[in-house]
């Protein structure tokens, strides 16, 4: 009873416990309990349960109480200060044994004990080596379930659930996990409160896992965007009619679930009088069983710098589609673009210095006739005949032939694509890293690893002519040595 205001209230409570049994396993709803108090009716909620079938080695008595500490609901067989490995391990389980390069698969582990868990010391998860990884989110207050395996109810728990991609083909690995915890089993000793319990301690580790990665089929599309998963892709453009020099962006949205973190930017082919800029990108993916999903934006900022109709032509994207197993091609539509004459040109400022296309290129045609009088130079003269004469005719052939076999060279380059990649590389790379300082700088932690992860991996890769897909520890070492 409270007394408020000079107001006096009073509370009660009345439990009703009912005790069930199962007779079969399942899944279970119990109805909702209803009372009516007063004239109005109240309800509870419809609780879900699960029973597990018995154990098929134990005829001990089931005993239902709450607690992590001291587990009762499943009986152990640890002889008194020992620990049976069937009482206390760790399970890593995969979500697929076989995939393919890029397709996500899900490892958990989950924890299974038949004793009372005292302490936990050291927690050691493998490394994974070959893959790339994101971690799911687990609830830090979970509370354990009862779950069968092998015949045998344990109390279960998972540990620890991380997304993987494997980055090369062939069979990998996953390493064995290990943690160090204090048990608490019987110790043989029954005094006036009972049976006496002793702290064990003990390592369960888990088993290594041999996955077998397929590569991807050959040949792959022309326009494979490195995308493993489900997704689509759609376009949108801010504006259809502008004026010269008036920026438009282009959007370009893919959604889906797989390597969406991974998939590279599709590029437009524009018109040369359009002038393009580096696309801003957005990335909005969770973290799933299944994949990263969500949708990942691309925005390209263009300017037409010349009046005329113009086609923004349509953009693929390949992909490959672990439903069907086979690659799939995604197309955003064609846009039309009227651009105006710019009101500004001809008059200063920045937008003079591009003037109309066609002016410029009338200027360049054909001279009008001059009419004034034009002075002519004397053969006589002490230039005509000398050694400066005859070079000032040789030194454009020469010039020429410079220049073209420093074209030729560059065009070879160019066809060594590897040779290319590899000179490029310092570039490609600072540009990812200033590209990382800004979503540093912006607070974007997720963006900021993984754009210093594609600068780190990039960069060993172009720079040691290593695919992405064989980079790996053993073989960056064999290039290095």
């Amino acid at each position: 009873t409270t007394v408020i205001n000079g107001k006096s209230s009073s509370e009660s409570s009345i439990t009703y416990t009912y005790i069930l049994q199962a007779k079969s396993e399942g899944t279970y709803s119990l109805p909702a309990a209803s009372i009516k108090v007063n004239g109005k009716a109240y309800s509870s909620n419809s609780p879900r349960v699960t029973v597990v079938p018995p154990d098929k080695n134990s005829q001990a008595r089931q005993q239902q109480q709450q607690g992590i500490q001291r587990p009762q609901a499943v009986a152990s067989s640890s002889s008194p200060g020992r620990i049976s490995p069937n009482d206390a391990f760790i399970r890593a389980i995969i979500s697929k044994t076989k995939v393919h390069e890029q397709e996500a698969f899900l490892v958990t582990f989950r924890f299974y004990t038949r004793l009372g868990v005292q302490d936990i010391g050291q927690v050691q998860f493998p490394e994974f080596e070959g893959f790339m990884v994101e971690e799911v989110n687990i609830p830090q207050n979970q509370q354990l379930k009862v779950e069968s395996y092998n015949g045998q109810n344990y109390y279960a728990v998972d540990l620890k659930k991380s997304l993987l991609f494997p980055q090369r083909s062939g069979n990998l690995v996953i390493p064995q996990g290990k943690i160090e915890m204090v048990f608490q089993v019987p110790s043989g000793v029954s005094s006036f409160f009972g049976e006496e319990m002793t702290a064990v301690k003990k390592t369960v580790t888990t088993k290594p896992i041999n996955i077998h990665v397929e590569s991807l089929p050959t040949p792959k599309p022309g326009n494979f965007s490195n995308g493993v998963g489900s997704f689509s892709m759609s376009s949108s453009i801010t504006s259809h009619h502008v004026k010269a020099n008036d920026a438009v962006t282009i959007k370009v949205v893919i959604s889906g679930t797989g390597n969406t973190k991974l998939i590279k930017n599709p590029e437009f082919n524009l018109p040369e009088e359009i002038e393009s800029y580096d696309p801003k990108i957005t990335q909005n993916v969770q973290v799933t069983e299944n994949g990263l999903s969500g949708t990942k934006t691309i925005e390209y900022l263009v300017i037409p710098r010349y009046e005329g109709n113009y086609k923004i032509p349509a953009v693929t994207m390949s992909y490959f589609d672990t439903r069907s197993n086979s690659y799939k091609t995604l197309s955003t539509q064609e846009f039309s673009l009227k651009v105006d004459k710019d009101p500004n040109a001809g008059k200063g400022g920045s937008s003079s210095n591009y003037g109309n296309q066609r002016d410029l290129l009338a200027q360049q045609d054909i001279h009008y006739l001059k009419t004034e009088p034009y002075v002519f130079q004397s053969i006589n003269n002490f230039l005509f005949g000398s050694w400066a004469y005859y070079l000032w005719y040789l030194l454009p052939t020469v010039l020429f032939a410079g220049f073209s076999f420093a074209y030729r060279k560059q065009i070879r380059e160019n066809a060594n694509l590897v040779l290319l990649r590899t000179k490029k590389a310092n570039k490609v790379a600072n540009k990812r890293l200033k590209l990382a300082k800004k979503y540093l700088q912006a607070q974007d932690k997720s963006g900021f690893y993984e754009e210093i992860l594609r600068a780190v991996w990039g960069y060993l890769s172009d720079k040691l002519s290593i695919p992405v897909a064989n980079l790996n520890r053993d073989n960056i070492e064999i290039e290095l040595i």
